[in-house]
């Protein structure tokens, strides 16, 4: 496998069932890969990055001078990128998953936390979720007043509710998707278990300046 004419190392890759991806997605691309690099998205230019692990004590931040925040994370079992948040100031374990559209909180993280349940005046429903036995349930979504990701705030974000988003032997409350992501320049350590960020759009280094950086 190889992008961009980047070999990746080898791996095991497990074969999707049918209707799994949507029809324009051959396949996933997980962390077991993207582990093995540093990882750089930039939505500000549609493009993803992978550089040999960083190993200096400085900030990998190269392409602005403006502060970037550096946020701690641990990487799970399965590859999922844990990070410290909370939702109008109540603590929540969430990982970062690049690769979902949106944000999703666990139907009973949403009750227990915030008493957020079906019905109630700020649930809107929004659609439905098939489970894995062909049967259905009810997606809501709900906007609060603010997601810290530990020092990274998002103000007045939908997140969506269900009860079969997040599976109940999940070891997570909330997952941070690319609705909140795609607001960020992201540079993903694994090696140093750091997310670096930056606005996406932040003011670029001078051209001769970025040349002979990262």
């Amino acid at each position: 496998l190889s992008i961009n004419h980047q070999k990746l190392p080898k791996h095991d890759m497990l074969v999707a069932p049918e209707g799994m991806l949507e029809d324009d997605i051959a396949g996933i691309i997980g962390a077991n890969y993207l582990q093995n690099f540093d990882v750089e998205i930039d939505p500000a230019n549609n493009t993803v990055n992978l550089f040999k692990p960083f190993n200096c004590d400085r900030s990998p931040v190269y392409w602005t001078k403006e502060a970037a925040t550096e946020i701690p994370m641990e990487v799970g079992a399965q590859g999922h990128i844990f990070v410290k948040a909370s939702i109008d100031g109540q603590r929540v374990r969430a990982i970062v998953d690049t690769g979902a559209p949106t944000s999703f909180l666990s139907a009973a993280t949403a009750e227990a936390f915030f008493g957020l349940k079906p019905g109630d005046a700020g649930m809107e429903e929004i659609g439905a979720a098939k489970n894995r036995d062909g049967s259905s349930e009810p997606v809501f979504r709900h906007r609060f007043s603010t997601l810290d990701m530990d020092g990274v705030v998002f103000q007045r974000p939908w997140i969506k509710i269900s009860k079969n988003t997040l599976s109940s032997r999940a070891d997570f409350d909330l997952l941070i998707g690319v609705e909140q992501l795609r607001d960020l320049h992201l540079y993903i350590s694994y090696k140093k278990h750091r997310i670096y960020t930056t606005k996406a759009f932040a003011t670029p280094v001078d051209a001769a300046i970025l040349s002979g950086s990262h």
